[in-house]
């Protein structure tokens, strides 16, 4: 019996690891888009946080690996740190292996023939007036699906952060028309 407690208490603290326990498989590409997130905290989340104090990118067609365990999808950049997400499946419109297959894509994503709004927003992470949805996804990522439930919507949902939201508005031509400003530079 304290043999069977100890291996509870060690197993609940994480102490030991066990391959297969929930663990996907690792894929390895190029990012399809920035990936945002708390650069202090070394953690993000699916719904692609667009704006906090910490705030740092991966940006889209770096080298990467990526698995998903339990809520959570680590991407490794090639040569740096791990990077944590969390992809509670409320907020995909899709399962964490089919999120990490768009996500990491065999070869990069040719952005040269985007207009030099879209290769702008994409550099710097952030929305500009007149991006398209296709300049959009790659600067921000996929939007909150539990608030966007289809990219074919005129308006998409992001979060700033944990708790506030960012709307992009797009014209029929899909160009962003209206987007919610931003606090930080």
């Amino acid at each position: 019996m304290r043999s069977l407690i100890t291996f509870v208490i060690i197993t609940s603290a994480g102490l030991i690891s066990c391959t297969g326990c929930g663990n996907g498989p690792t894929f390895e590409g190029y990012t399809q888009w920035n990936i945002h997130y708390n650069a202090a905290k070394n953690s993000g989340s699916v719904v692609n946080w667009t704006e906090f104090p910490a705030h740092d990118i991966i940006p889209i067609n770096t080298k990467a690996s990526a698995r998903s365990r339990g809520n959570w999808i680590y991407v490794t950049p090639e040569g740096q740190q791990e990077v944590k997400i969390a992809a509670n499946s409320a907020y995909l419109n899709m399962d964490q292996t089919e999120y990490i297959e768009t996500l990491l894509a065999p070869e990069p994503l040719d952005i040269s023939a985007m207009s030099d709004i879209d290769r702008k927003g994409i550099s710097n992470g952030k929305v500009h007036l007149g991006m398209s949805k296709e300049g959009v996804m790659a600067a921000l990522g996929y939007p909150a699906a539990h608030q966007t439930p289809s990219l074919e919507y005129d308006t998409w949902i992001y979060w700033k952060g944990r708790f506030g939201r960012r709307k992009v508005r797009f014209e029929p031509k899909d160009q962003v028309v209206e987007f919610t400003p931003y606090k930080y530079k």
